[in-house]
């Protein structure tokens, strides 16, 4: 994807549901002549969809937001993000379009796209600088998951342990064996799997036992109030749990010295947010990268 989330353009559909009447879905950025496995081109619509097509303004979409180490400053990875360009609500946020599309059942060819235009991007960033790629349930249960993300990842030429997949407490709530299976699979290849949103559920440790992750990331929700004694402690401690268990904890949300401050006292090893970092275009992440690499003069 050379020169597509910058220079693109958005392509969007509208499909008949039966909730919602007309919702406009985002097939994200259709790259102008973009490389990786995609073609810089969004997937086709399934058949069995009443599909109008059209066409929106010039990308203003973001594409990511990086993930720092807290005691090094380092910028370690970065998360993909889905975003709309409606031409008439503007940017759209995946909570607005997101559950729409796994009704319908898109999620699973918008999101096979989105993971190889997202290995493409990280295919130009240094070789141990990780991507984050959000998926869903509906997305794991169908029969090609596992073989898109293989393909994803052998077309970019991104090694498996680069590749983070972030799945929240709903993905390891449904009960279908084929889910574990294949996020197991996945996790033997190297992939690392992420429980987002952690501490908003009803059973995040339970889930931990029943599945091992390589990394933990704490819900904004705790973050934002962090200076409460009873939120800290929480924090802390879970801070503390994945220090025992040998998982990674990432403070989602971070948007204060102060937030950053705490977290690193506490001994939290990842940090994203504002703070950190704003969501930045593919154009914008590479010159970032390129600006810290750069030697210093002496």
């Amino acid at each position: 994807m050379k020169g597509g989330l910058e220079a693109g353009r958005i392509q969007f559909m509208s499909l008949r549901t039966s909730y919602a009447g007309i919702v406009l879905l985002a097939l994200l950025v259709s790259a102008c002549g973009g490389g990786g496995g995609g073609g810089g081109q969004p997937p086709p619509p399934p058949q069995n969809q009443t599909i109008a097509f059209a066409t929106a303004g010039p990308v203003a979409g973001a594409v990511g937001t990086t993930v720092t180490n807290i005691a090094s400053g380092e910028i370690v990875g970065a998360e993909a993000l889905m975003r709309w360009n409606s031409p008439t609500r503007g940017l759209v946020a995946p909570d607005d379009f997101i559950a729409a599309a796994e009704d319908s059942g898109l999620i699973v060819p918008l999101g096979e796209w989105a993971l190889k235009q997202a290995c493409s991007v990280a295919a130009g960033w240094p070789p141990e600088m990780r991507i984050a790629v959000n998926v869903s349930a509906v997305q794991i249960r169908s029969a090609d998951f596992a073989r898109s993300v293989i393909s994803a990842l052998a077309v970019s030429g991104v090694p498996a342990r680069r590749l983070e997949l972030e799945i929240t407490e709903t993905v390891l709530m449904d009960e279908s064996k084929t889910v574990l299976k294949t996020l197991r699979q996945l996790r033997e290849l190297g992939v690392r799997i992420a429980l987002d949103d952690f501490g908003t559920g009803y059973s995040s440790l339970g889930y931990l036992r029943r599945f091992p992750v390589d990394k933990i990331k704490i819900d904004r929700s705790f973050i934002h109030d962090i200076d409460n004694r009873d939120t800290a402690a929480i924090v802390r401690t879970i801070i503390g749990l994945g220090a025992e268990l040998g998982i990674t904890v990432t403070a989602e949300g971070v948007e204060t010295e102060a937030q950053l401050d705490i977290l690193r006292k506490a001994g939290c090893v990842e940090a994203q947010g504002f703070l950190i970092g704003v969501p930045s275009k593919a154009a914008d992440m590479a010159r970032l990268l390129k600006s810290r690499a750069a030697p210093r003069p002496a």
